[in-house]
């Protein structure tokens, strides 16, 4: 029994052409006369040098091999997005970051060292740059700096910490804690008298902190 296959017609492979700086009319033409199907929607794109409305690539890229009837993006401008800059202190940074990415400005983020957060959160923009009025364009770079807080060191025998107290300071802030034990007539017992880090100084994790507590004072008995 002689069996006969239908053949089956290969279909060929396409470039896809360059339609660069063509409007999205002239670039469909070109498309469809290689046997090309266009995208149902263009991807808009913003651009500095290339005119709104106008094709700045495809998807897939030029010089690539697709089938006869492979379906192409048109990327096109939507034109130059200049930007100018207003002060972002104390607004959110996700929601201004979502904001001029849209227009294409490259957002990067940024610790700085504060020593009072009061009503900011951990996501309040405390400083920026470039600063309020530079205008930027798409591609440049805006860095936004959110808030780390710095606790510092308090005044122990000022403010009347006990050694309770300073003991779960300490352990809060992950530092070592050295006593040493003093008579005083002055200090209640169990309080502090003296540190070795000065109020205002930046507390940090693993740093040494010696305190002088006060004990009662032992009494002598005279001769």
């Amino acid at each position: 029994v002689l069996l006969v296959y239908p053949m089956v017609a290969k279909v060929p492979d396409l470039k896809v052409p360059d339609v660069a700086n063509m409007s999205p009319a002239e670039a469909e033409d070109v498309l469809l006369d290689l046997g090309l199907k266009i995208a149902k929607e263009d991807e808009l794109r913003p651009h500095d040098t290339i005119e709104t409305g106008v094709v700045i690539e495809t998807k897939p890229a030029k010089n690539r091999n697709v089938k006869k009837g492979a379906t192409v993006t048109l990327v096109v401008s939507s034109g130059s997005q200049k930007v100018t800059l207003d002060d972002y202190t104390n607004k959110n940074y996700y929601e201004i970051k979502a904001n001029l990415e849209l227009k294409g400005i490259v957002v990067l983020e940024e610790k700085k060292e504060v020593t009072e957060i009061g009503e900011l959160t951990e996501f309040s923009i405390v400083d920026q740059n470039p600063a309020k009025g530079t205008v930027v364009s798409s591609g440049d770079t805006v860095t936004f700096f959110l808030p780390e807080l710095i606790t510092e060191y308090p005044d122990f025998a000022k403010e009347g910490w006990s050694l309770q107290e300073v003991e779960a300071f300490a352990e809060t802030y992950k530092i070592i804690l050295n006593k040493k034990f003093e008579e005083s007539a002055i200090v209640d017992p169990n309080y502090i008298i003296s540190q070795s880090r000065p109020e205002g100084s930046k507390v940090e994790a693993n740093a040494r902190l010696t305190i002088v507590v006060a004990i009662e004072p032992i009494e002598t008995i005279p001769e």
